[in-house]
């Protein structure tokens, strides 16, 4: 994702932020390195993460549902006589989030998550050249992450996890975002 376009969300969230409280919502963007383990290790550096989700609070329950859209891109490693391709994935993942107060008077927010969604995976740029491919993939993510509220405009900070499983070899990483979420204002 461009920085324009990261800014262009950004600023339409601000613009939305007040009829999205009075409907119980919540609406977030963020950004950070994505850190490839395992088997992705081998073949990707570390990337960058984009996010934006859509959180909805049912009542007074701790329980809410979220949903993600990412998009993340890695860059090849070189080896001594190929190149791995450049990797990017674009994601749609349906959660559940668990909200978990600090105290009624503390402005500090934690919440847990996890879920379910799909993946699209694309492989390009190698040397030699790869031609583009593209596929659907089965993922996973869980995390944690934490808010400081300041009205209707939150910082947070959110550290996931989050493993697709393409046919050769899973897709593992660890994403940082940084972000803003806009909607809830509670009371102090």
């Amino acid at each position: 994702m461009r920085p324009y376009r990261l800014a262009a969300g950004v600023a339409l969230s601000c613009l939305a932020a007040a009829p999205v409280r009075a409907q119980g919502l919540e609406v977030g963007v963020g950004a950070g390195p994505a850190l490839p383990i395992r088997q992705f290790h081998q073949s990707a550096r570390v990337g960058l993460m984009e996010t934006g989700n859509i959180k909805l609070q049912f009542g007074e329950h701790p329980v809410a549902l979220r949903l993600d859209l990412a998009h993340a891109e890695y860059g090849g490693r070189a080896t001594r006589s190929f190149i791995y391709p450049r990797t990017r994935f674009t994601g749609v993942t349906a959660n559940a989030e668990y909200d978990f107060d600090a105290g009624e008077t503390s402005r500090w927010r934690g919440w847990g998550f996890g879920g379910l969604g799909g993946w699209y995976t694309i492989a390009d740029r190698g040397v030699p050249e790869v031609p583009a491919f593209g596929r659907t993939y089965l993922g996973l993510q869980a995390g944690l992450g934490g808010a400081y509220r300041m009205g209707l405009i939150n910082p947070f900070v959110e550290f996931r996890y989050v493993l697709v499983f393409r046919s050769n070899a899973a897709v593992k990483t660890f994403p940082l975002l940084i972000g803003i979420r806009f909607g809830r204002r509670e009371d102090y």
